[in-house]
């Protein structure tokens, strides 16, 4: 299911619904790329190379270009279709998207498993000289 904000009375409306499941890549076909959206979407991904792990997921789309009447509109909406479907899905993943691009697969699978790409501190250097003396 994929909802629009409609900015008059600051609600949010079904914009395209689908009886099957699409793919990520489907997805990208539907939304605009100017205007917020939200989707809810049933993925499943490899856990190993034996189990597959289904999940929920409320995705926030917010295209960068958007102007910023809009977002603050549908950021409105968005606490509450939040505290809604929170309380009729306790097992949702939630996560923001602002490209197009984002929706595939790899990238869905990335942030569903919680790898957002972003690494540690990085490791101080040491120097180990294994007992022998450097000239």
């Amino acid at each position: 299911v994929i909802l629009k904000c409609v900015v008059k009375d600051k609600s949010l409306a079904v914009d395209h619904e689908s009886k099957d499941q699409p793919t990520p890549e489907d997805l990208q076909d539907e939304l605009p790329d100017t205007s917020p959206r939200f989707v809810l979407f049933n993925f499943s991904t490899n856990v190993d190379a034996a189990h597959k792990q289904g999940y929920s997921l409320l995705i926030r789309f917010n295209p960068l270009d958007t102007p910023p009447t809009l977002k603050r509109t549908c950021e409105e909406s968005a606490l509450r279709l939040q505290a809604y479907v929170k309380s009729s899905l306790p097992h949702l993943r939630e996560f923001q998207l602002n490209t197009l691009e984002d929706f595939n697969s790899s990238k869905l699978a990335m942030h569903v498993q919680g790898l957002k790409g972003e690494s540690g501190a990085a490791l101080k250097p040491q120097i180990q000289y294994f007992g022998r003396e450097i000239v």
